[in-house]
């Protein structure tokens, strides 16, 4: 090949490539197009809104690393920075320009005036050690409690050698004592009571037993000089043996085996534990009967044997082995609180004694029990003779049952509120214990703590107790109600005025069944028709309104049932086991959560209630923080049945 060739195919090849390069898109493509988002199209006066831009190539495709720069056509009513974050400065219209080489693109904003209505924090109270570090957070809202969002937040403390905040929320506590720190959005304040304790953590309560399977929430907390126990903030919580009991990071421990777990709670380098104990039954209780009160409910087993569970304030369990501890706070009058400790259990416990009962009755603070041979013993709270035993005295308490004085053999008893009464095997009607407004029916107003007749000669078929008042059913057929009557809940149909004798009922109504609510009485007449009277606030009379009546009215429901139950609300009880309530309702409604559920005896209390269900068992429904539903667990309430 001649050399001038050999020279000729290399330069061809560099021109072959030069051109080949000169048609490929070689570069960086131009910006297209732009375009500008942003979470809203308007943003109120005083706040920020944050814009993003796009850049696009000519098929939509985004160009990244591109300059944009940012412009207002009215920076006096809308400023943009150079990262697209728009702050409004007055009332009116902007329109905000993001510009890359030589393509823009635009948004129109709004800035209005919405006038803040109230500001809300993350905390309500918070609670802290010295040296703890937690990050508040504030929010505002218009009058219709729509959020206003963008506004600055302006944080202060009122006293900075106790509490520092920053500009962006995080509150640092300095030392013991209490101070405000306020946050303000658009001239609304809020401000946060922040309680700095020195004297360090506790956990409530210090021991505890759950049921196997079962779940409660430990709480870490501060006790101040009054006694008011509240929960601190920032716990970080660990469990000594996990798999028998494990904790989460919010207190909440769950039983996952027998045995015993150490659970503790660290705050600022300072801690403190609980003893959990997870225990089991063999089997689910089975009981004959049950009766609720105000914060515990007892039930006697076919064979006789009484169990109790809820609060043991007041001896009211009947042992002295409840296992866990519970508190309670009560107010002082200095503006305080008092903080009362006491034994309780959220699983039955056997009353102690070995006594067989047939039927227990549970008031507010006392329990009764009586014996297949009529047999009564009380214990609990004897403050004003409850228990019968033939002694009282302010504080008396009485833990295991003793017997009731005077050698009666009673058919049926019934506890109220620091009284009982009980129907003799001779029909006569006794009570005993406190007797404000005449409870007890026996022509005086003077506390006995051992049986009294009732005054009129009356002989009672049935006896029902309430709050502070009474009512039976008399052999004549009349119904009779003593005691209390500020809402009418004598039945007289007149002026409502205590009694502390028997009067009758108003109207011809025959009632084969009574029961005594907190302030107002319910009963069923031949036909299974229910009938109410006294308060009626809450819907307790079932009549569709919150009228009281100081004589009988009929339920608006039209249903028959085969029985009826009162206390702080009414239930009636269906030929077929179903259940429903008025109280909660103005109206007859059936239990929520439970459509399946059949009851055969039902007792209302205070804080929880219990049934006997037609499959054999015991559930409890209400308040668990004393252990009141005796399903194991202390947490919460349920509204749904839990199996004893």
């Amino acid at each position: 090949m001649p050399l001038s060739l050999r020279r000729l195919i290399p330069l061809a090849s560099v021109a072959a490539l030069l051109a080949a390069c000169a048609d490929d898109p070689a570069g960086p493509l131009p910006v297209a197009s732009v375009e500008v988002t942003a979470s809203a199209d308007s943003v109120s006066l005083g706040g920020t809104l944050q814009l993003s831009a796009s850049t696009l190539d000519g098929s939509g495709a985004q160009l990244a690393g591109r300059a944009v720069e940012w412009s207002s056509d009215n920076p006096a009513i809308a400023r943009v920075d150079s990262s697209g974050l728009v702050t409004a400065l007055a009332p009116g219209a902007a329109k905000i320009t993001a510009r890359s080489e030589a393509r823009e693109g635009s948004f129109a904003i709004r800035v209005v005036h919405v006038p803040v209505h109230e500001v809300t924090l993350n905390f309500v109270i918070l609670r802290v050690l010295p040296g703890q570090s937690v990050q508040l957070s504030a929010w505002a809202f218009d009058a219709a409690w729509k959020p206003i969002s963008g506004l600055p937040v302006a944080w202060a403390t009122a006293d900075s050698t106790l509490a520092t905040i920053s500009s962006t929320g995080r509150l640092t506590s300095v030392r013991g004592g209490v101070v405000g720190v306020s946050a303000t959005i658009g001239g609304v304040t809020k401000v946060l009571r922040v309680e700095i304790h020195t004297t360090g953590v506790h956990v409530w309560p210090d021991t505890a037993s759950l049921l196997l399977g079962s779940a409660r929430r430990l709480l870490a907390r501060a006790v101040d000089q009054d006694g008011f126990a509240g929960a601190l903030y920032g716990a970080s919580w660990t469990s000594s043996d996990p798999s028998v009991a494990r904790v989460d990071t919010t207190g909440q421990v769950t039983a996952v085996a027998l045995g015993r777990a150490t659970i503790t709670a660290t705050i600022a380098g300072q801690r403190h534990s609980s003893e959990v104990y997870v225990t089991t039954y063999a089997k689910a209780m089975r009981f004959a009967t049950v009766s609720s009160g105000r914060t515990h409910s007892c039930a006697v087993t076919p064979e006789g044997d009484a169990f109790c569970w809820g609060s043991n304030a007041l001896g009211q369990l009947g042992t002295t082995q409840a296992t866990s501890r519970c508190e309670s706070l009560a107010p002082l009058g200095r503006g305080g609180w008092s903080r009362n400790t006491f034994r309780c259990s959220a699983l039955p416990v056997q009353v102690e004694g070995g006594i067989r009962f047939a039927s227990v009755a549970v008031g507010d603070m006392h329990s009764c029990g009586l014996t297949p041979e009529g047999r009564a013993y009380c214990w609990g709270d004897n403050g004003e003779g409850a228990l019968g035993r033939g002694t009282s005295a302010p504080g008396s308490v009485n833990p295991v049952p003793a017997p009731v004085a005077g050698g009666i053999t009673f058919r049926s008893l019934s506890a109220g509120s620091g009284f009982t009464c009980g129907v003799s095997t001779a029909g006569e009607g006794f009570c005993w214990g406190g007797n404000h407004a005449g409870a007890l029916g026996n022509g005086g107003n003077t506390l006995s703590p051992v049986p009294v007749k009732v005054a009129g000669g009356l002989s009672f078929a049935s006896l029902e107790t309430g709050f502070a008042h009474s009512c039976g059913i008399a052999t004549d057929g009349g119904t009779y109600c003593w005691g209390r009557n500020t809402a009418g809940e004598l039945g007289t149909g007149t002026t409502p005025r205590d009694s502390n004798v028997p009067v009758r009922v108003a109207g011809a109504i025959q009632f084969t069944a009574l029961s005594a609510g907190t302030f107002f009485t319910c009963g069923l007449d031949a036909a299974g028709r229910a009938h109410c009277w006294g308060e009626g606030g809450r819907g307790q009379l079932g009549t569709g309104g919150r009228t009281s009546s100081t004589a009988p009215v009929p339920v608006a429901d039209g249903h028959v049932y085969a029985g009826i139950v009162a206390g702080a609300r009414a239930c009636g009880i269906l030929a077929d086991g179903r259940t429903l309530c008025w109280g909660d309702h103005l109206v007859p409604y059936p239990v929520q959560n439970v459509p399946e559920f059949r009851v055969r005896t039902l007792s209302l209390g205070g804080d929880a209630s219990c049934a006997i269900a037609q499959d054999g068992l015991t559930y409890c429904t209400g308040a668990r923080f004393l252990g009141q539903t005796g399903a194991g667990s202390f947490d919460g309430q349920v509204s749904g049945p839990q199996k004893v």
